[in-house]
């Protein structure tokens, strides 16, 4: 269900860009959750965006034309598990440009089996970690014994290595998951504090940012990609 706002006239608005009318539309209301929206995971290449939120279930978007894509239910067997984070594989959009070899018509297909990864909560409060295709279909999932408070990407290329999924629990651990089944790999620590926020770069370095403030690089070794930026604080 979709409603928008009028279009505004150019004539309304007195910004200009290199000597053309700038046309400003209204805001655009999307519906489908039933319950507060919690996170947001955005492909920009891709055009889509993912939605999550307390009622446990998240939904595609297409921003091309601002509609309704596919929902991704919550467990049939789960009543109540609202969706804490959410993330888009960030190689979505590079696969499938591969594959077709002709312009993104905004079509999802089902040859990618790790593009969609949320933790939920189940009813005995521990984080369930669940993964799906990009067509919603279910693949994996595990239950995490600590709180997850992030989790994160890595950016290899398909045919090199299969993209890792990071997560930051309590204590500062960062689990390290294979996107393809989320088999545990290892895991690292990053210290006594929290992890505030985790991110993969382009460059196959982990960065996480603690509560007592510091910023940890981690590096992977045998990964194919573009030089380091800072190989003076990364970690091995």
């Amino acid at each position: 269900m979709m409603t928008s706002a009028a279009t505004m006239s150019p004539h309304d608005s007195p910004l200009q860009k290199d000597g053309a009318d700038l046309q400003w539309s209204g805001p655009t209301v999307l519906v489908r959750h039933t319950n507060e929206i919690t996170c947001i995971a955005l492909s920009v290449e891709f055009k889509t965006v993912a939605t999550a939120g307390k009622d446990g279930t998240a939904v595609i978007w297409d921003l091309n034309n601002l509609s309704y894509v596919r929902t991704i239910e919550r467990p049939a067997e789960i009543h109540h598990s609202p969706i804490t984070l959410l993330r888009t594989s960030p190689k979505l959009a590079y696969n499938s440009k591969k594959r077709n070899n002709r312009q993104l018509s905004g079509t999802l297909t089902e040859e990618n089996l790790d593009d969609f990864v949320n933790v939920s909560v189940n009813p005995n409060g521990k984080p369930i970690l669940r993964l799906h295709s990009a067509n919603a279909r279910y693949v994996q999932h595990i239950v995490h014994e600590d709180l997850t408070l992030g989790t994160s990407y890595s950016y290899i290329t398909e045919g090199v290595g299969v993209n890792v999924i990071a997560t930051a629990a309590e204590g500062g651990i960062v689990g390290l998951w294979p996107s393809c089944n989320l088999n545990f790999i290892t895991e690292i620590i990053a210290g006594m504090a929290n992890i505030s926020s985790i991110i993969y770069s382009t460059h196959q370095h982990l960065v996480v940012l603690t509560k007592e403030s510091p910023i940890q690089v981690w590096e992977t070794d045998g990964l194919c990609g573009n030089s380091p930026k800072f190989p003076q604080i990364a970690y091995k």
